[in-house]
């Protein structure tokens, strides 16, 4: 009872996704936790509204309201017609549950924009409970019962090509593994594809062998390398991969029934590697902040900073990184006192300046009014200078010593932004993202 009123106060009080994030589940489904971000977004941003008039009544506040739930009901229609796609496309379970839980939820809307139209809308915390209830519940239960991997697992033995099962794969945000999983996918689906006695199976084998020792070894060297956990488990998990397609090589009497068995074994693991063990050990609370401890020089963070091709953004992104990482006072972990205070204050002024100032080159490449996704991008902006803003003011009332925290939570930001909403909003260049790894 305790953990459900603690979460049913977070719903009512949050006003970011940092706020909410860890109550609402991942399916692993990319496009269907995009979605399921996008629609939270609209809820927050309903839930700041309501926040302001509670404060402050006004009748413009209340036409936005009613322009945050139509844009709301627009998108939650448009996913719903999705999510039901993808369903049916690869069987999933619970179609018809589904269905009923969706044109349930859009009716609930339509009554609520009629009382809008009306002029009969409900208290604003009944609208808060009844819309949030929802998404979490949802979202939690139904969703992530018909997305769980068991289903997932099943629906991928027969994808033939990357582009089919990558919105399967969760994305670590780590650029060079993310790469590497690509490519390791690509070759597991070609060998899997082939047949028993295929004149370049081996050729096939050999390819899919060398791109898994190279990726294990470099995944294997990054956790050495920031101390993450689990790294024993994970050697084990690969030894036994590569045994397997070993296993493969030397068995020369394999039927095709054999050898179709293998190969499904082969690719199921590995998707449930990647979302599982991978996810797990690579989640940016977990270890971003030891990439920025362990940095000598900027070029030890900027690995982690995923390259979209568009030359303006990609060095504007690299350069925020550079300037945080040589401005003294924000590295410098030391008690801080009133002038270092003066100090850190105008090199976070500067640092905020020169990311409205990017924020807004990217912003002149979007079109908010016809893209949610763009909508969203410009919301995120807004709340990165909005929390530099409040370091920049508890700074100015000598509120907290900052320093240390300062300087990785303004990094982590950076990086989540750049590797999550830039990547899906601009795309990501494969040859850039490339890394020698020795040289970390």
């Amino acid at each position: 009872m305790k953990e459900k009123n603690w979460n049913r106060w977070i719903m009512q009080t949050a006003q970011t996704w940092e706020d909410i994030k860890l109550l609402i589940k991942e399916t692993g489904v990319a496009p269907v936790d995009h979605d399921h971000r996008q629609m939270t977004e609209y809820i927050l941003e309903l839930n700041r509204i309501l926040i302001d008039l509670e404060q402050n009544f006004s009748l413009k506040l209340i036409q936005k309201q009613k322009n945050v739930i139509n844009r709301f009901f627009s998108y939650t229609a448009e996913h719903f017609s999705r999510e039901e796609e993808l369903i049916q496309k690869y069987g999933f379970p619970n179609s018809a549950q589904q269905q009923e839980e969706h044109r349930r939820i859009l009716k609930m809307l339509k009554e609520i924009m009629q009382e809008f139209e009306t002029g009969r809308i409900s208290s604003a915390f009944r609208l808060r409970i009844r819309i949030l209830d929802w998404v979490i519940n949802h979202i939690n239960q139904v969703d992530f019962e018909t997305f769980r991997f068991n289903n997932i697992s099943r629906a991928i033995l027969n994808i033939e090509s990357w582009e089919e099962i990558q919105d399967f794969i969760r994305d670590l945000h780590v650029p060079p593994l993310d790469l590497e999983h690509k490519i390791l996918t690509r070759c597991i689906i070609e060998l899997a594809s082939a047949s028993s006695n295929s004149t370049n199976r081996y050729e096939l084998l050999q390819q899919t062998l060398t791109a898994a020792n190279q990726h294990f070894a470099h995944e294997q060297l990054l956790m050495q390398r920031y101390e993450l956990n689990g790294y024993e488990k994970q050697v084990v998990q690969h030894r036994r991969f590569i045994r397997d397609l070993e296993g493969i090589e030397s068995d020369s009497l394999m039927t095709e029934e054999d050898f179709s068995e293998l190969r499904k074994r082969l690719l199921n693991w590995w998707i449930q590697h990647i979302n599982m063990e991978d996810y797990g050990v690579f989640r940016r609370q977990n270890w971003m902040h030891r990439i920025f401890e362990k940095a000598s020089g900027p070029e030890e963070i900027t690995w982690a900073i995923s390259r979209t091709g568009i030359q303006t953004i990609d060095r504007d992104h690299i350069h925020f990184i550079q300037l945080l990482h040589n401005s003294p006072e924000l590295m410098n972990d030391s008690h801080a006192d009133s002038d270092k205070n003066e100090r850190i204050l105008r090199e976070l002024t500067d640092l905020k300046n020169y990311a409205a100032q990017h924020f807004g080159r990217e912003e002149e490449m979007m079109t908010p009014e016809k893209n949610p996704l763009h909508e969203a991008h410009f919301k995120e902006h807004e709340e990165i200078l909005k929390r530099m803003s409040l370091f920049i003011e508890s700074i100015e009332n000598s509120l907290v010593d900052l320093s240390g925290k300062l300087r990785n939570d303004i990094m982590q930001w950076w990086i989540e932004h750049t590797n999550g909403m830039d990547k899906r909003t601009f795309g990501a260049s494969d040859e850039q993202e490339k890394i020698d790894f020795a040289s970390l």
